[in-house]
This record gives C-alpha cells, sequence and structure tokens, in this order.
C-alpha cells in the first residue's frame, strides 16, 4: 500500500493555554498526465521549489480564513504556524533535512467567542466520486459558540456562513501563485493500492450537527468543587 506523491498542507496552534488544534489538507501540483484521475505532481526539485515560492502565499490564504468573522473558529484558537511539505508512498516527508514552515506566535485567531475546545462543525471535502477509496475527505476547525436551533442542530444561517468561508478557502488556495503552469489543487489521498488512488476536491459540504474532537482538550485538568449534604437523623 502507498500513496502517490503529493503535498500535504498541515495548519494550527495554540488552543487555550495548553491545548493544541491542527487541521490537515492535500494538495497536488502538476499538468495532467494520460489516463490519470487526479495531474500527476512534478519532480521532487521543482516541488521544493513550488514551496517556497508559495508558503507565505499559502499561509495568507488560510490566515484570512482563520480569522475571518463568518467560520466561527474560535478566538481561543491561534494560527501559529503553515507547513506545506512533500509526502512519499510511504506517507511520509520526503525532505528528511528541511521542514517548510510558515507563521509565527503569538498568531492570528478566531473572531467567535470561545466554546467547547472538543467542538468542530467538521468541513467535508468531496470528490466526483460517490463512494469508494479517495471518495471523500474532511477536516476539523476549532470551532469556537455557535447558535443552535430547538432540536440541537446549528443553526442554518451559521453553517452557511461556516460552508461558504471553506469554499473560498479552498478556492484561494487552489489559485495560488504559479497556477498557470504548476497547477495546483485540494486532493483527496488513499494509500490503499500500488499506489492507492487520489482524487479532486470538487465540492465543500458542511452539517448541522458538531462533531468532536477529544484529543483538544487532553490537557485540561478538571478541577471539581464540592459541597457538603446534609443527613437529617
Amino acid at each position: 500500500m502507498s500513496f502517490r506523491e503529493h503535498l500535504l498542507i498541515q495548519f494550527g496552534g495554540l488552543l487555550g493555554v495548553n491545548e493544541e488544534w491542527s487541521c490537515n489538507l492535500r494538495m497536488q501540483i502538476g499538468n495532467p498526465e494520460p489516463g490519470q484521475i487526479t495531474p500527476g505532481s512534478l519532480a521532487y526539485n521543482a516541488r521544493e521549489n513550488w514551496i517556497q515560492a508559495n508558503i507565505e502565499d499559502i499561509h495568507g490564504d488560510i490566515a484570512a480564513w482563520h480569522n475571518g468573522a463568518a467560520n466561527r473558529n474560535s478566538a481561543a484558537a491561534q494560527l501559529n504556524y503553515v507547513k506545506v511539505n512533500q509526502i512519499g508512498p510511504d506517507g511520509r516527508y520526503l525532505n528528511l533535512e528541511e521542514t517548510h514552515v510558515f507563521g509565527a506566535t503569538p498568531g492570528p485567531r478566531g473572531n467567535a467567542a470561545s466554546g467547547d475546545f472538543s467542538a468542530s462543525l467538521c468541513v467535508s471535502l468531496w470528490t466526483d466520486a460517490q463512494r469508494g477509496r479517495a471518495s471523500r475527505g474532511r477536516f476539523y476547525p476549532p470551532t469556537g459558540q455557535v447558535t443552535y436551533e430547538d432540536d440541537g442542530s446549528v443553526n442554518a444561517t451559521t453553517v452557511t456562513a461556516v460552508l461558504t468561508s471553506a469554499q473560498t478557502l479552498l478556492d484561494n488556495l487552489n489559485n495560488s501563485p504559479g497556477i498557470d503552469t504548476q497547477n495546483p489543487r485540494i486532493v483527496v489521498a488513499s494509500n490503499l493500492g500500488e499506489p492507492g488512488p487520489m482524487r479532486d476536491v470538487t465540492q465543500v459540504a458542511v452539517g448541522e450537527i458538531l462533531d468532536k474532537q477529544s484529543r483538544r482538550r487532553r490537557s485540561l485538568v478538571e478541577n471539581y468543587q464540592a459541597r457538603p449534604v446534609t443527613i437529617t437523623a
């Protein structure tokens, strides 16, 4: 089992004082190859040069999404880094000597009031394949407080705003500098195969129910308050 070579975009940072959040997107660059579902990648050195030339722009796209008011990202979540690196067939970084990263601490924050750190209004990534390998993907933004309906679902206006923000993010990433020659686009990739399939993301979707990311609250220490109960003899 192996991946087709591609780029991994990882972004995240501090969530509150002790927690962290992170999201991953996968990208392919290079012009189409005959017979491929998704165009093949450039040579190694060309990909390295493209990353170095475009990582600041990618950071700018993600920062604009992260601190935009519409997407409901938590004000407790800082964007401290964006990493863009080549992924090899084994799922690991191809460059063993350098990690491409751009960002700073403190970084831009989300605009929604802080809520449950483990809550996320998941963004689903859809391809033209309705089922099977590399047909669907997702990422979990650090969602802050949202408005609920009586049935417990998130208000539809909020969902639409988050969806529109995610659509803009992917459109901007797909329109990175050099698009005329390098053809960047967000993809879903699977390592189930030799190599596994890779497909372009053609739609984004957001549902009305919050998901849970328990690893985003693993450092929280629960401090109990207690009071005695009077027992009458």
